[in-house]
C-alpha cells in the first residue's frame, strides 16, 4: 500500500525498494537513515524515482489497440463526461471526476527539509496518513489570492497510475457534466504555462472552465517530486 511519498509501482524499481524494508516504511536498521534523516533524501531513493521515469511509456505501447473505427470515435466524441470544478486564483478549473478520491477540510501542510519554497507544499495528514501536498498554483503559474475572512479552501485528493496527489484550491464549486463536443480550445488569455495543461474550456452553469489534461498534470506532478 502506499503511503506518504507517492511511488512508481513499476518492475524497474522493484530491487530498489530498501525505503520498504529497511528504510522509514521497513523496520528502520538502514545505517544512513541517521545521516538523511528520511528515505526521500537519500541518493538510492532519488535514482530508483529516475530510473522508473526512463521506463517506456505505456501509451505507446498500447497507441495502436487504442485506435478506433471513425464511427466509434464519433461515439465517444459524444459520451458525457464529468468533471470537478473548482477555483484557483481566479480561475476555473475542471477536473476528471474519477481521478478523485476525497476533498477534505484545509489544514497546514509540515514543511519537508530541503524543499522550502518550492513546488512542494509539505505533508499532510489524510486520514491517519502522511501525504505530500503539491502547490497547483506554483505548477499551473496561477497567482494566489489574498486569504479571507470564511475561507473556503479545500484539499483535493486524487489517484493517478496506483499514486496519491494531494494540492489546495480556492473553492470547490462542485460536479458538471459535459460532452467532448463542447470543449472549445483554449483562450489567448491564459498563461503560457496555465495553457500546457489545459485540454480545453467549456461554459457550465454560466461560467467558463478551463478543464485540465490529467496526463499533463500529473506529469508535472511528477516532475516537481523527483527532479
Amino acid at each position: 500500500m502506499d503511503r506518504a511519498f507517492p511511488i512508481i509501482q513499476s518492475e524497474a524499481v522493484s530491487s530498489h525498494y530498501c525505503w520498504r524494508t529497511i528504510g522509514v516504511y521497513g523496520d528502520h536498521s538502514c545505517k544512513r537513515l541517521h545521516e538523511f534523516v528520511h528515505c526521500r533524501n537519500c541518493p538510492v531513493f532519488a535514482g530508483a524515482a529516475r530510473e522508473a521515469l526512463n521506463r517506456p511509456n505505456p501509451s505507446e505501447v498500447l497507441g495502436e489497440e487504442r485506435r478506433m473505427s471513425v464511427s466509434g470515435n464519433e461515439r465517444r466524441k459524444e459520451a458525457r463526461q464529468s468533471a470537478l470544478v473548482f477555483k484557483l486564483g481566479n480561475e476555473l478549473l475542471g477536473l476528471d471526476t474519477q481521478l478523485m478520491t476525497e476533498v477534505a477540510g484545509d489544514k497546514p501542510a509540515r514543511r519537508v527539509a530541503h524543499r522550502a519554497g518550492g513546488l512542494i507544499e509539505g505533508l499532510v495528514n489524510i486520514r491517519g496518513e502522511l501525504q505530500l501536498c503539491l502547490s497547483l498554483h506554483g505548477i499551473l503559474g496561477i497567482e494566489p489570492q489574498s486569504p479571507v475572512s470564511g475561507d473556503r479552501s479545500r484539499l483535493m485528493v486524487t489517484r493517478h497510475d496506483n499514486q496519491t496527489w494531494v494540492f489546495r484550491v480556492a473553492h470547490v464549486r462542485g460536479v458538471s457534466s459535459f460532452s467532448a463536443s463542447q470543449l472549445q480550445a483554449p483562450p489567448k488569455r491564459l498563461t503560457q504555462q496555465l495553457s500546457l495543461h489545459v485540454r480545453g474550456v467549456v461554459r457550465l452553469d454560466g461560467y467558463v472552465v478551463s478543464v485540465l489534461s490529467s496526463d499533463s498534470l500529473f506529469d508535472a506532478f511528477q516532475r516537481a517530486v523527483f527532479e
